[in-house]
């Protein structure tokens, strides 16, 4: 920066000497002080032109060092390194046309400039030259443009969708949500009228093929493999941008767009060539769409193929990770367990009206399926407005108190098991105490995987096990 600060210092006082020196010969004219037609400032501008150039010259290769941190990043993608290797061929050419043109424009004028006697050579027309200057630049341009054209028909060449990995990007103001076919490759429908709360992306749960897709908080990418982005958005007009990928297009709110790519590189591949240990891709939004346009934002890990398989098939589907938020025939029997507490008749309820069951004649206990992601145990904002639900139950009867139990899936380690859903517990009891529920009507408990709900191993057993129960206590 500092170099270009005296660069263009230098080049305004070299244009202060030359309007000096032209003024200097201006008044020498008004004077009479001059018996020729030129003096010693016409020598003196003319040098004073091609130092302008040279400096000019140096100050643009500062400014190229200087910029070249903001360039686009390293590609990642077949047709990013293609698009950038016309690119640099478009610039190369351009920058030799402009130092060309710009050495003779100014050097002729040091080169040509007037002296006493010396007469010009009167050269009107060169139909030969005229001819190379038109073609040249003609066919130059008629074989870029053939190469972009040539890129351009095979990046929109859709290849079919059943050979790559469909992914649905749908913007809303303002965050991300992405949606990948599930085990069997089969993408459901989406329909506006779908749309709620929990089902952001108007998933149509009434298409079976949407029972396996599942939404995750990131994107994965298998790298080798083809990726078809289904483009959309909810509300206004949002610009799916992966800078790595060279990936830009709108999403336009009532029309679908889409964009193709394959990429090259594994994230951790990219974080070794660069040196940044803690380097993502990412996704953002490159329209203006709000006040809040910043936060859209998503990671893309790119995964060599056998990892991203690996990755995939542990994802869980929607519909069982939401089956309590969503009206679904995902329910099980009463059954009967033995606590600390009483003896109560535990269910799970999709949709819950706590004033009803837990102030029921016969005692009962309410399961609920409040989502924390993988491994977490701080509250989401869509956990939250469960939680709420809690809360609002607490103030308008402000003589029970609860017991908050959390219970997880069989899998994994049961020690761990226990000591999250203890802290999922807790989560809930603090959140509760920060709204004004008083801490002594509250009491967190965590058992992990050993009160099952339901018996078995199978998917849906797993999502019926994970929940948290509320029990009134004495």
């Amino acid at each position: 920066m500092v170099t270009l600060l005296i660069i263009a210092c230098i080049l305004l006082l070299v244009l202060i000497l030359l309007l000096a020196f032209r003024a200097h010969v201006l008044i020498g004219i008004i004077k009479n002080a001059y018996t020729g037609k030129v003096g010693v400032a016409n020598k003196i501008n003319a040098i004073g032109i091609l130092i302008f150039f040279i400096v000019g010259l140096i100050a643009f290769y500062f400014s190229y060092q200087t910029a070249k941190p903001y360039f686009l990043p390293e590609a990642a993608s077949v047709h990013g390194l293609a698009t950038d290797r016309m690119f640099w061929l478009s610039m190369t050419i351009i920058l030799i046309a402009f130092l060309v043109t710009n050495v003779l424009l100014y050097t002729f004028p040091y080169l040509y400039q007037y002296k006493e006697g010396k007469r010009a050579y009167f050269y009107p027309d060169n139909v030969k030259l005229e001819m190379m200057w038109t073609l040249l630049p003609a066919i130059v341009m008629t074989i870029l443009v053939w190469m972009g054209l040539k890129e351009w028909n095979i990046i929109m060449d859709f290849p079919p969708e059943e050979e790559c990995v469909v992914i649905e990007i749908m913007g809303k103001q303002f965050g991300w949500h992405v949606r990948y076919a599930g085990k069997d490759m089969k993408m459901g429908k989406y329909s506006f009228n779908s749309i709620n709360n929990v089902n952001h992306m108007g998933i149509d749960l009434s298409d079976p093929n949407s029972m396996d897709d599942f939404c995750p908080n990131e994107i994965h990418l298998p790298k080798g493999k083809k990726i078809l982005l289904k483009i959309r958005s909810r509300d206004v007009i949002h610009s799916v941008y992966l800078p790595h990928f060279r990936v830009k297009m709108d999403a336009v709110p009532g029309m679908a767009t889409k964009f193709w790519f394959i990429p090259t590189k594994t994230t951790m591949e990219m974080r070794d060539q660069l040196g940044k240990p803690d380097f993502n891709y990412e996704m953002a939004c490159t329209e203006i769409c709000g006040k809040s346009h910043f936060a859209m934002r998503m990671v893309v890990v790119v995964d060599e193929p056998e990892e991203f398989e690996k990755w995939y098939a542990a994802q869980k589907p929607f519909v069982e990770e939401n089956a309590s938020s969503l009206n679904l025939p995902v329910k099980s029997k009463p059954v009967e367990q033995k606590t600390d507490t009483m003896s109560v008749a535990v269910e799970i309820k999709d949709t819950v009206n706590l004033d009803v069951l837990l102030n029921a004649k016969e005692e009962k206990s309410v399961a609920l399926h409040i989502n924390f992601a993988p491994n977490e145990f701080s509250l989401s904002e869509e956990a939250k407005t469960k939680v709420d639900e809690i809360y609002t139950f607490m103030i308008k009867n402000k003589d029970i108190k609860l017991e908050i139990d959390g219970h997880t899936d069989n899998t994994g380690d049961p020690k761990k098991n226990k000591e999250l859903s203890e802290k999922r517990a807790k989560a809930i009891v603090d959140y509760l105490v920060s709204k004004g529920v008083k801490k002594n009507r509250l009491k967190a408990k965590g058992y992990g995987s050993e009160k099952p709900l339901v018996e078995g191993d199978s998917e849906q057993a797993k999502a019926m096990n994970r929940r948290v129960e509320l029990k009134k206590i004495n």
